[in-house]
């Protein structure tokens, strides 16, 4: 369960693996990060080295805003866009 293409999907897999291993709440996030690929990956270790993330409830919820794809993108963009 390596999060790199859609890490706004994380939540569901990362709480059925915690659920699975009985990982204390305060563990999620260091047990989590290391689910985490780029760029991902960079993005939490920035939060955390700032101290920007303080909670799992909070980290989901950044997570969510900085990967989740914008109401205003328009997927059909992609597909005649010049490879």
């Amino acid at each position: 369960m390596v999060i790199s293409q859609r890490p706004d999907h994380f939540d569901g897999p990362a709480l059925s693996l915690f659920d699975y291993h009985d990982t204390l709440e305060e563990e999620h996030l260091q047990v989590a990060s290391f689910y985490l690929d780029e760029p991902a990956l960079s993005w939490y270790q920035w939060l955390y080295r700032n101290d920007h993330i303080t909670s799992w409830s909070g980290f989901l919820q950044a997570l969510e805003m900085r990967f989740t794809p914008s109401f205003y993108d328009d997927p059909r963009r992609a597909l005649f866009k010049p490879m």
